[in-house]
């Protein structure tokens, strides 16, 4: 992704990350996916960034580079509990040796333990990225003991962060509610190039996967787990099916539920609605966000819902439910609905109205586009990030 913001005259920070993403791992052979592209296009904004990435079996065993001014360090860690270990190693090693700013963490669980010890064992600021609806969220709390051991232990970082960056309203209005004060919270939208979503041709597909049989393509992408909730999608596509007997629901991704929503399509009689088509390129997504009608996002949290962007930048309208950033994605009845969580009925009333109505469903895509164009400003963006990182930097430490 090429940046269309430099700065010039400007102090230029400089920034050690604690990653999650192993993807990232991918940009040292020359593969640029989304999450190699974000952190390359930060360098513009940045004196340098040293990325600490979570990884388990990685092919990069030491220090590589991403970009002029863009580092990445493997933990190539045993597990979750050695990662945090093996990062803050890693992180006091970078910051013995090159003088760090500001100290910015994926989230305020895992990464952020990791980022509050090195900042204060260097005495250093640190931001947390906050962009996800899973603090007090009950859905994401019964999942497991360990969920709601780092519920806790987010709400005690949260009052020690030097700032926050968020993607939404909502995000924004939680941690004002937990008594953030304002100037420390920062919206700040996804760095994607949602070019190639919007340059992407679907013809292909949709004569390969609807034939002579289905005239109307559903689509969902993401991992199979319990928080996509895709087990409320395919009781929605029961609904769809008795209504409209030629949807097709395409399904990417993959997960520890695939076998369960097997079962569930089999249980169903959907064998022949619904389609299970596994991971695919990143590079490929554009042209089936392209090939469908309607986008479905069914999760009870998110960490962000960027799908629903990119469905917006193929000019499709989605249907989602009501979590984090649904509702600064999608204008609800204008781009696309908003539903409530867990309700197939009313998941599938919506999704139906689409259906029903191809004519109102592209100018909602048409509209969806727009929005995004209008609201996800690269340039604006790392404006965002630069402003960000520097007022951290200011406060010496943390708050």
């Amino acid at each position: 992704m090429d940046t269309v913001y430099e700065q010039k005259n400007q102090r230029l920070p400089r920034v050690l990350c604690i990653s999650l993403d192993s993807n990232l791992a991918k940009g040292t052979d020359g593969r640029l996916g989304d999450s190699t592209r974000r952190v390359m296009a930060l360098q513009s904004v940045c004196d340098s960034i040293h990325i600490v990435m979570r990884s388990f079996h990685s092919a990069i065993q030491r220090e590589s580079r991403l970009g002029d001014r863009c580092f990445l360090y493997p933990t190539n860690s045993r597990g979750r509990v050695g990662f945090m270990a093996d990062a803050v190693k890693l992180g006091s090693e970078i910051m013995r040796r090159t003088p760090i700013d500001v100290v910015y963490t994926q989230d305020p669980f895992s990464s952020g333990v990791v980022g509050y010890v090195l900042g204060r064992v260097f005495e250093k600021p640190v931001v947390f990225s906050f962009a996800g609806d899973m603090i007090d969220n009950p859905y994401w709390r019964r999942e497991s003991p360990r969920n709601r051991f780092m519920n806790a232990v987010g709400k005690w970082l949260i009052k020690r962060g030097a700032g926050f960056r968020v993607c939404s309203a909502s995000e924004r209005e939680k941690l004002t509610a937990m008594g953030v004060s304002q100037e420390r919270i920062h919206e700040i939208g996804w760095l994607t190039d949602f070019t190639r979503f919007a340059s992407a041709r679907g013809e292909d597909v949709r004569a390969r996967l609807l034939v002579d049989r289905f005239d109307r393509l559903l689509l969902f992408v993401g991992r199979l787990v319990k928080q996509k909730n895709v087990h409320n999608l395919i009781s929605a596509m029961k609904i769809i099916s008795e209504s409209w007997n030629t949807a097709l629901l395409l399904v990417i991704g993959q997960g520890r539920e695939l076998a369960d929503l097997e079962e569930r399509v089999r249980r169903l009689g959907l064998e022949q609605k619904v389609v299970f088509l596994g991971a695919i390129e990143h590079q490929q997504l554009p042209e089936y966000f392209a090939a469908c009608d309607v986008f479905i996002l069914p999760s009870l949290y998110e960490g962000n819902a960027i799908v629903v962007l990119e469905a917006a930048a193929a000019g499709r309208p989605s249907v989602s439910t009501d979590v984090s950033g649904a509702s600064d994605a999608i204008i609800d009845g204008t781009t696309g609905f908003i539903v409530e969580r867990d309700n197939p009925a009313q998941l599938a009333g919506t999704t139906l109205e689409l259906l029903r109505d191809p004519v109102k469903a592209a100018e909602m895509g048409r509209a969806a586009r727009s929005h995004l164009l209008a609201k996800y400003s690269e340039e604006s963006i790392l404006k965002g990030y630069h402003r960000m990182f520097l007022q951290a930097s200011e406060t010496n430490g943390h708050h």
